[in-house]
């Protein structure tokens, strides 16, 4: 009985090591890359024709982002990362009067946090809040001109997501996120709008360094 005992209470003092190991190899810094899709939105202004209030612009394309980051404890980390729209191809010719084509190209640098939430020692949940450069350029074609604008401005981000480690060192995640303008873009002004909104769904892999 008193071996037992004894062997209780050794394995007792050795639970809070082994929680500790296992929370401590999720810290330091890491590095990411992925793709996924990435939206860029042109909402209307408020200052157009009533009927047109709730129209948007819409294009998505293949996009792509890498960065690294810095987990500073279980539920928190910090995350530098760059991401693009891919090329794709040239908006298309329009064919009649009042067609109006469009082809976008955006790029971001943001800095964010990370609010995590471990669910066992494989998953974890996450919320993402931080603050981005965007530059977009958008291309508006119709039959009687082609009318391109670039412009940058500051953006909040935030977003959702999860993710699972793969071995040792090693992670897959996938995610939801939007970069919302602080100010007005110039580039939306061709498509009767005054913000451009950028959107991403993408899964990355990562490593641990």
């Amino acid at each position: 009985m008193r071996k037992t005992l004894s062997l209780l209470a050794i394995i007792s003092c050795m639970l809070p090591g082994l929680a500790s190991a296992q929370s401590s190899d999720r810290d330091g810094a890491y590095g990411f890359a992925g793709f996924g899709s990435y939206a860029v939105t042109i909402p209307a202004c408020s200052n157009v024709a009533p009927a047109y209030r709730d129209t948007r612009w819409n294009i998505s394309k293949l996009g792509f982002h890498a960065g690294a980051g810095y987990r500073i404890n279980d539920h928190f980390a910090l995350e530098l990362a760059a991401q693009a729209q891919g090329g794709g191809s040239k908006a298309r010719a329009p064919t009649q009067a009042g067609d109006t084509h469009v082809r976008s190209s955006s790029r971001a640098l943001t800095l964010s946090g990370l609010g995590v939430l471990p669910l066992g020692d494989r998953f974890e949940v996450f919320g993402r809040a931080g603050l981005g450069a965007m530059r977009t350029s958008l291309t508006a074609t119709t039959v009687e001109f082609d009318h391109k604008a670039t412009s940058g401005t500051l953006a909040l981000q935030y977003g959702l997501g999860a993710s699972m480690r793969l071995g040792e060192r090693g992670f897959v995640r996938t995610e939801w996120n939007v970069l919302r303008p602080i100010g007005k873009s110039r580039s939306a002004a061709p498509l009767a709008g005054q913000r451009v909104y950028a959107s991403q769904v993408n899964v990355a892999f990562g490593r641990h360094f």
